[in-house]
């Protein structure tokens, strides 16, 4: 059995480096959403197992994860999109932003410019914006509060 190592790229790599990527969540965890109701995590796998069975074209280098949470909060895999693999990073983000768009209540805003971007709805995975260096600092005294 034939075995391949790729990078998100889609790039043939070494075996070691494979490994160190894929040690290095960063790299590895393309997306990932969790709001309570549905957990979605979308991973670059990279290792292509019998691949002499497959076109380039068709090497399934990602992976999307999907977890439905029932009504004790346990997580559930997704009998349907769970397990659904990529080629390529385009069609796995297109796939995840267009699932969390009908399931989970996400949607797409068009700005003045007809630029798209995606917007996750609840997301407790989102790390919270950087605070605003913009909004007045108020100084108070040990004795006095600020009224």
């Amino acid at each position: 059995m034939a075995t391949k190592h790729l990078d998100r790229m889609g790039r043939e790599i070494t075996k070691s480096e494979w490994l160190e990527k894929r040690g290095d969540p960063a790299y590895k965890i393309v997306k990932e959403f969790d709001n309570g109701f549905c957990n979605v995590t979308l991973e670059w796998i990279g290792e292509i197992r019998n691949c002499q069975n497959l076109f380039d074209y068709c090497y399934p280098v990602f992976e999307m994860q999907v977890w439905n949470y029932d009504g004790n909060k346990v997580p559930r895999q997704d009998p349907v999109d769970s397990g659904k693999t990529f080629a390529n990073e385009r069609d796995a983000l297109a796939y995840y932003e267009e699932f969390l768009t009908r399931y989970a209540g996400c949607r797409m805003e068009e700005d003045q410019f007809g630029e798209k971007t995606f917007v996750e709805e609840g997301n407790v995975l989102t790390p919270p914006p950087p605070p605003d260096l913009n909004v007045p600092v108020t100084e108070t005294d040990d004795e006095v509060g600020a009224w």
